[in-house]
């Protein structure tokens, strides 16, 4: 999602109310487009015809106008606001004024654009010329922009190569994609040769002697790079592909990935952040998308990047709260979550509220008896903690 504070900072902010018409596809020429800073536009084709049709509805942080930008001319749709409505406004001068002095903003702008290119594909030609001229007019590194289309932009390049002994605890298996329909062969653990080293604590991680399973929790087709928990590949339910299609094709058009054994661990986080878009997909997105958090908030940890650690925690702890709050959960489901929501909350110093999560835990009806003793050395964890700190 843009930075729409700094945005607002280096644009024309206009505000529109309920019913406005902000673009007029019978009106003036247009030479800028906008970002939606507040409120929401339809998008509209034949506006006040018979054969009118809404396109799409776009929400804050999403571009539209975009082909005017580019094209300039009278435009070929009407844009109304269906809220009250605040944008910025980027023209020509500002959009290369961004692209001078912020290389940070001007990436994320072209990482809305290259998403919105994919849905008006008789355009992409334009636009994509568009971009290399101005990759090469500002020496923006476009190795660095494409890989902001899938990794958060403080996230690096990390060199650590799979474990030669994690060969002995996988083995192939063969799948097939329910985005492209082809098969591909995969690597799977084999749980019956793994064995826990120590004790299971609160936050549900497993840890194996010899071998970590996060590495191959997420298979990837290599055809078209669909990524996936092993239990969302295999799943009954059907995946809506239309709803990853523009991100999905996107990716796998710029980005080159290596998916190759031994595999590294920028691979494994390919795999994750692959596996987010994706579960847009899925109606079961919150509980995936909590799961993969989860698993990304160790691996950050595992490769000692402290501020990449707490962002994907923070991460962890809301989708992880979405999960519980709004779905319809086992007593056992519900004990698992409290207890990772208090995990999560003690990694950012909020002990209260992780000893309010843990105390919910230890009373769910019917939970287990083995996750409350955990819950309750946690619990004293926590406060031999607080008070150190105090």
């Amino acid at each position: 999602m843009i930075d729409i504070q700094l945005l607002a900072n280096k644009s024309n902010i206009k505000k529109y109310d309920s019913g406005s018409i902000i673009i007029d596809e019978n009106g003036k020429d247009y030479d800028e487009m906008f970002i939606l800073l507040i409120g929401k536009v339809n998008i509209i084709k034949n506006y006040n015809l018979p054969n009118e049709v809404t396109l799409e509805t776009i929400t804050p942080g999403n571009i539209f106008g975009e082909m005017n930008f580019f094209c300039e001319g009278p435009s070929d749709i009407t844009v109304i606001a269906i809220e009250d409505t605040t944008v910025a406004s980027i023209t020509k001068k500002n959009y290369f004024n961004i692209a001078k002095k912020n290389n940070d903003l001007f990436i994320q702008l072209m990482e809305i654009l290259s998403e919105r290119v994919v849905k008006a594909q008789n355009n992409f030609k334009l636009i994509n010329s568009e971009k290399i001229r101005i990759f090469k007019e500002y020496n923006i590194d476009e190795n660095a922009f494409y890989k902001s289309l899938l990794f958060p932009k403080d996230h690096v390049t990390y060199s650590i190569i799979r474990p030669e002994e994690f060969e002995n605890y996988i083995y192939p298996q063969t799948y097939t994609c329910p985005y492209c329909n082809q098969t591909f062969q995969g690597f799977t653990p084999l749980s019956s040769k793994l064995v826990l080293k120590g004790d299971l604590s609160c936050n549900m991680r497993r840890i194996y002697q010899s071998f970590d399973p996060i590495w191959y929790e997420v298979l990837t087709c290599p055809h078209c790079y669909f990524s996936a928990l092993e239990s969302s590949l295999n799943s009954e339910e059907k995946l809506k592909k239309e709803l990853i299609a523009d991100q999905l094709d996107l990716i796998k058009l710029e980005l080159n990935l290596n998916l190759e054994e031994p595999r590294d661990i920028e691979q494994v986080f390919a795999s994750h952040y692959l596996a987010l878009i994706c579960s847009n997909g899925y109606e079961k997105k919150k509980q995936i998308d909590a799961k993969l958090w989860l698993s990304m908030s160790w691996l950050y940890s595992d490769v000692n990047d402290v501020e990449m650690e707490r962002f994907a925690v923070e991460k962890a702890l809301e989708y992880t709260d979405i999960y519980y709050s709004e779905c319809d959960l086992s007593p056992e489901a519900k004990q698992v979550a409290l207890m990772i929501l208090g995990t999560l909350a003690r990694k950012l110093g909020s002990y209260n509220d992780s000893i309010l999560y843990l105390s919910k835990a230890i009373t769910v009806p019917t939970g287990k008896s083995v996750y409350k003793r955990l819950i309750e050395l946690e619990i004293d964890e926590i406060r031999e903690e607080k008070n150190k700190y105090k």
